[in-house]
Formats: C-alpha cells, structure tokens, sequence
C-alpha cells in the first residue's frame, strides 16, 4: 500500500544510519567535506576596500546613481514627515503602516526618532 506506516521495524544494512545516530570511524564533522568547509556559509564578505575595482563606472551611470541617491534620500526624508503628521493627527501605527506599505515597528521607529528625547533632571 502506498503511503502505509509499517510498525515493524526491519533490519537496517550495514552502514546505513538514521537521522541522530553516531557516525562511525573517524569524522571531521561534515561527511565528504574538508574539515575548514563546514563553516565556509558563515564567513563575512571581505570589506569593500579589500576587493579589487574591476572597472570604473562611466560618468553618465555615476552621475544617475548620485541622482538616483540623493532623490531616495529626500523622498525618505518626505515620506517620514507624512508619516510624523499622521501620526500627529491621531492616526495610528498600523493604519499609517498600511497606507505607506511599512511594517508598524518601522512606523514606530520614525515617530520615536522624531519625539525629544525625555531628559529628567533632579534637583
């Protein structure tokens, strides 16, 4: 039958292990690869001053990246004002973060960022 649970248990070949079972012999940890592979995913890219300029940009692509930058920059910097008089109009996280397609965590963050910053002084 197809798909059926077999509650017998059957004789395992030789070699074949389950899942959580010991390996046998010798083990560097990761069977078939070298000992250093194992942890290779968990490297950090090299810092950018360290990888070699392969070629220039041309002025034309570097000037439309500086403009492309700078208008990201101001339309954050519009699109945190809006949220700011939102929220200061009474409207709520969640609401303000569905209208501007954020999650409300971020939503917090902006309207956090924006209030002064409690300062208790004693005397």
């Amino acid at each position: 039958m197809v798909g059926s649970f077999d509650p017998v248990e059957r004789p395992r070949s030789q070699g074949a292990r389950r899942r959580g079972d010991a390996p046998t012999g010798a083990s560097t940890g990761t069977e078939g690869f070298p000992a250093r592979a194992a942890h290779r995913h968990l490297r950090r890219p090299p810092p950018l001053r360290t990888v070699p300029r392969l070629m220039a940009l041309d002025p034309r692509q570097e000037r439309r990246l500086s403009n492309a930058a700078r208008k990201a920059l101001f339309w954050h910097q519009e699109r945190d004002a809006e949220i700011i008089a939102a929220h200061r109009a009474g409207a709520g996280l969640r609401e303000i973060a569905r209208a501007a397609r954020l999650t409300h965590p971020t939503i917090k963050k902006i309207v956090e960022r924006d209030q002064p910053a409690d300062v208790s002084t004693t005397s």
